[in-house]
């Protein structure tokens, strides 16, 4: 058909509003068809609205068990950081101290140079 049209531009015109009239009316033909389509779908899901939204709406039943656990976990990280803390002072001090200590050692050689000792 489509052949046919681009021969003679005097049938063309003819073929060409028959071709036409021919793809709109399968094309209304199919649109009932597709509107009960989406209808039984839309019927279908709008059972399911109901139920979703008392899913998205309700609480999650585990979540007061979740913030007392949430709690309890920083409670025992700040423990464990209290515990962490003088055992770090200890070591900085201990570690500050055998700084000086390194530090002088080098001037009492270099006294005990100059002096003989």
């Amino acid at each position: 058909m489509l052949q046919s049209l681009f021969r003679s531009p005097q049938k063309d015109s003819k073929q060409l509003k028959a071709f036409r009239q021919e793809c709109l009316d399968s094309a209304l033909e199919k649109i009932p068809k597709l509107i009960e389509k989406y209808k039984e779908s839309n019927e279908k899901e709008q059972k399911d609205v109901p139920v979703l939204q008392e899913v998205v709406n309700g609480t999650w039943r585990k979540e007061a068990k979740l913030k007392e656990l949430k709690s309890e976990m920083s409670a025992l990280e700040r423990k464990i950081q209290l515990s962490l803390a003088p055992q770090c002072e200890q070591q900085d001090s201990a570690v500050k101290k055998e700084k000086v200590a390194v530090m002088a050692e080098p001037k009492q050689k270099y006294r005990a140079k100059v002096c003989g000792l």
